[in-house]
């Protein structure tokens, strides 16, 4: 399964990124996604205020942001900040992403499921969306076998 991260903004234009392990297409016409976003976190924040996002697919080069965008709190880290020590950040539609991912759908959230567990479920309309390479995309057995995860 490959590994995403989604990049968000709040109302005062501070962007957040986090990691998103469980992104499926649900329709090609219209172009929708699904994903599952981390009970509260600043992204699902950023998300229920502004409804937009801008999911980037990750390559084998960006192992080395998991933990910033994983497993800390962009409550109280600046994520975009750390990031861009390690990967340049570009814009669009004023939402941040790395330059070197392999692509970005823009995302506009049409409807927010509670589900119960640790995650909510998220459907998006995909805006517009942007290749930019083709390379190794980092999957959930590439962080297994570099004991990024279980």
């Amino acid at each position: 399964m490959a590994i995403w991260s989604l990049s968000t903004s709040d109302k005062n234009g501070q962007g957040n990124m986090n990691i998103c392990g469980y992104v499926i297409n649900v329709s090609m016409e219209p172009r929708a996604m699904l994903l599952a976003i981390y009970h509260h976190t600043k992204t699902l924040e950023n998300i229920k205020e502004s409804k937009r996002a801008l999911l980037q697919l990750l390559t084998t080069d960006h192992i080395d942001i998991i933990h910033t965008c994983g497993r800390q709190s962009g409550h109280s880290v600046n994520k975009l900040e750390k990031v861009a020590t390690k990967h340049a950040l570009a814009y669009h539609n004023g939402l941040a992403y790395m330059k070197d991912c392999a692509g970005f759908m823009e995302l506009e959230i049409s409807d927010i499921r509670e589900v119960g567990d640790d995650h909510i479920l998220a459907v998006a309309d995909v805006v517009t969306s942007k290749n930019l390479k083709d390379t190794p995309i980092l999957t959930n057995h590439y962080l297994k076998e570099h004991g990024i995860t279980r």
